[in-house]
Order: C-alpha cells, then structure tokens, then sequence
C-alpha cells in the first residue's frame, strides 16, 4: 500500500491569500453547524414535519415509488426545514427554499444561512453554515469498492491506485470514505458533479489509518477555483460522512469584492 505521502500534492502556494487591503478585521464566524437526523419516524412526527413543506416538495413526495421512500424525504426535507426556520427565525414552512442553476438549494434571503443536506439510507446529515459556502454528504458502507468502473468516473489516477492497493474490506469502506469527500466539494462548489471530480485531489484523510484529531479528519483542497477545508467526521457504524467548507471569502482569494448573493 502506499504511504500517505504519496497523495501529498506538497506545499502549496499560500501567496494568492494575502489580504486585498488591510481594515478592521471581522469577527470570526462560527464553525459550521452538523445536525445529525434519523429519516425513520412515527406517523404523528411524519404529519407534523409534512405540514412544513412547501406545495412543490409535496409534488415531490408523492413521485416515490414506496410509501418507505416518501416518508423518509418528509422527514428529511421537514427537518432541514425546522433547522433553517431556527436559523432565521421563521416559521419552518416560510423559509424561502429556492434552488439555483446547478440544482443547489438555497435560502432566497440577504444574508441567509448556507445549508447543505444529504441523506442515505435512514440517516441524513445537515451542515448549516453563516456566511461561507458549505456541503455534506452521508454514504452506507458496502461493497462499493469492487465497482472500478464507477470509480474511474471519480476518482484520480492516484487515487485508485491507493484504493486498489487496499485489501478487499478496508477498500469498500475507503471507497465510501472517499466518495463521499468528493461528493461534499462538489456540492458546496454548487456545481455538484458537473464539476469534475476527477479535477482535484483529497488530501489522504480517507485512507484506513490516517491521523484524526477533534472526532475528525481534515485537508485542504483546491478545486473549481477555490479552497475547501474537507474533513471526515464521526459516523455511525456502517456510514461515512465528509463535511466541505470554504477557506476563505471570495475577497480574500483575491478575485476582489465579496462574495455574490445570487447562489451558483
């Protein structure tokens, strides 16, 4: 198997992160907030989380192919709107939930939270951030990593090599680790996969062994044009969830003027 320092990229050329102009610093922003959801509710919890939602993600629900499914997007979208409705001090239901270019939901309001929310299976994950462009995604581990084919479409060359040097346990799991690193970018770049993953590179934070501080693994990323400090965080058993942040503000990589309202 590789060694970690294999995947390392070197140092990186922190010259572009000068400040445009030196004035009054401001105050700095809280960490991202992770709220960790079960999707498998009483029908009483299900009636009061579907009167939340909006006409069109009632559409929504009633495309699923099983009740199973349909309950488990009212639980999910129903949260996320509770947890936004705190966040803004509005009535859940209220909260202005529009979805951008890319397919990207976002809060139609100046200065709102950024969100990001990703289910899988049971579980869901939302990562709620004040100011900065935010993604998370939860993945089920199985045996996702004898699917090559999949994972050329994702992952870089070095990347699968060190996946295929893994025995056949640990690369299901790194597999899944991985991807759902990948899959956290792409989504708080707003772009989701019409960036390309194969595009950039995770830091080894993924791989069996790596050194975790905090309940978590970190690594910072340049991909589509920004920074993104990527971790791992604690999981369930038999899940994997990587949390996406962005460094800095737009200004402060140099592209000048702060950080656009309209989302991507």
């Amino acid at each position: 198997m590789r060694s970690l320092s294999s995947l390392d990229p070197g140092p990186a050329d922190m010259s572009a992160l000068r400040p445009i102009a030196e004035g009054p610093r401001s105050p700095p922003e809280p960490r991202p907030a992770i709220h960790r959801l079960l999707l498998d509710l009483d029908r009483g919890r299900l009636a009061e989380l579907e009167r939340h939602l909006s006409p069109g993600e009632l559409a929504v629900a009633t495309r699923f192919a099983t009740r199973a499914l349909r309950d488990r997007f009212v639980a999910a979208r129903g949260q996320l709107r509770e947890i936004l409705g705190r966040a803004q001090g509005l009535p859940a239901r209220y909260v202005p939930i529009e979805v951008g270019r890319w397919g990207k939901p976002y809060v139609a309001a100046p200065g709102a939270v950024r969100f990001s929310l990703s289910h899988s299976a049971d579980r869901a994950v939302c990562a709620t951030s004040a100011r900065r462009s935010v993604g998370v995604d939860i993945e089920r581990t199985r045996p996702c990593g004898e699917e090559p084919g999949i994972g050329r479409l994702v992952f870089t060359a070095r990347e699968s090599a060190a996946l295929s040097a893994q025995g056949r346990a640990a690369r299901a799991e790194s597999f899944c680790r991985l991807w759902a690193c990948k899959e956290a970018i792409c989504k708080a770049d707003g772009r989701g996969f019409a960036l390309d993953p194969r595009s950039f590179e995770v830091p080894p934070v993924w791989l069996p062994g790596a050194a975790r501080a905090e309940g978590l693994s970190r690594g910072v990323v340049l991909a589509g044009g920004r920074l993104w400090s990527v971790a791992l965080l604690d999981a369930p058993p038999g899940f994997a969830i990587a949390l996406a942040l962005e460094v800095e503000p737009a200004a402060a990589l140099g592209r000048g003027g702060s950080a656009p309202a309209t989302p991507p």
